[in-house]
């Protein structure tokens, strides 16, 4: 050991240059072991996945014939049932009827004045009818088309106010038939109804893609909105319900509100308890609890409509 200091104590650089080597030696293994490894991986991997693509290659992709009649299958049945539930929804498209349908007829700058002549006569049909019934209607009551009481439609609206007034006006109707109802609002809120009547008579279409593609699916436009707000007997909503049910529109009930007129119940013992004659137990005879109050009802219709196919819908 001593040897060895004392050599490389008088041969410095030899010593030096020999432990430079050492390291450098090392750290050459070290690496090359480092990349064998690497390299062993990667053929490995390789492969693995050169097996995996001579199998794909020697499948068949899908899909297939067997797999394509079923798609075709299933599409037509989709397809069937869509052009079912359109020919369902139809049924529900509003048509201005009656005298209303000349709206479609005269000439446009004739419709204005038609429709506010109609209007007219179907608001005092509406009255005349609901004094004979002992129903009230409120001071101003004009089928929620006050506006057009003194002041025409432009002509391109005219249309759609002409469907709008064919609903109401049935929908009024079937609250003036309820016996002494006190009807207190029939309005129609403008911003629930595409037809403005200080714009235009159609909605405005939107601009982006999305939400015209959305609206163009669901295939139901927006009519209107009434709110309408009564005092009836429980019989008599019931009845005005089962009506909006079963009507020739596409009607839906968007917000209910019904309370009591009378805030407490009847007292139990409105009737006197009343003993029998024949000297068995007296039974009390209980009242009437429910049944005999009025009802205070609000609530907000939406009418929808169900436009016609185009012809690029029915050639498909």
């Amino acid at each position: 050991m001593n040897d060895f200091k004392t050599w490389i104590s008088t041969n410095k650089i030899p010593a030096a240059c020999g432990g430079a080597f050492l390291i450098l030696f090392l750290l050459l293994a070290w690496l090359c072991f480092n990349s064998w490894t690497g390299l062993t991986d990667k053929i490995t991997a390789f492969g693995t996945t050169r097996s995996e693509l001579e199998s794909l290659y020697k499948q068949k992709p899908f899909p297939d014939q067997a797999n394509l009649l079923k798609l075709q299958d299933a599409v037509a049945k989709e397809s069937a049932g869509l052009d079912a539930l359109r020919k369902e929804l139809a049924k529900y498209r509003v048509r201005a009827v009656g005298d209303l349908a000349k709206l479609v007829q005269d000439k446009p700058q004739d419709s204005p004045q038609y429709f506010q002549d109609k209007l007219r006569e179907r608001v005092n049909a509406v009255k005349s009818a609901a004094a004979s019934r002992d129903v009230k209607v409120y001071p101003g009551f004009y089928l929620g088309m006050e506006r057009f009481e003194n002041g025409l439609p432009l002509p391109d609206e005219t249309l759609a106010l002409g469907r709008q007034l064919t609903v109401l006006d049935w929908i009024a109707g079937k609250i003036i038939s309820q016996k002494g109802t006190e009807l207190s609002e029939f309005v129609r809120p403008v911003a629930d109804n595409p037809a403005k009547t200080d714009t235009t008579a159609t909605a405005k279409k939107p601009t982006n893609g999305g939400s015209k593609a959305q609206q163009e699916a669901s295939g139901a436009d927006l009519l209107g909105t009434v709110k309408i707000t009564m005092k009836t007997t429980q019989a008599g909503f019931r009845e005005f319900v089962n009506d909006i049910s079963t009507a020739p529109y596409f009607l839906v009930i968007d917000s209910l509100l019904v309370l009591n007129s009378a805030q407490e119940p009847p007292r139990k013992d409105a009737l006197p308890e009343t003993l029998p004659t024949d000297g068995t137990n007296a039974i009390q005879r209980l009242p009437i609890i429910v049944g005999r109050e009025t009802l205070n009802v609000s609530l907000r219709i939406r009418m929808l409509d169900f436009p016609a196919a185009t012809s690029k819908e029915s050639t498909k």
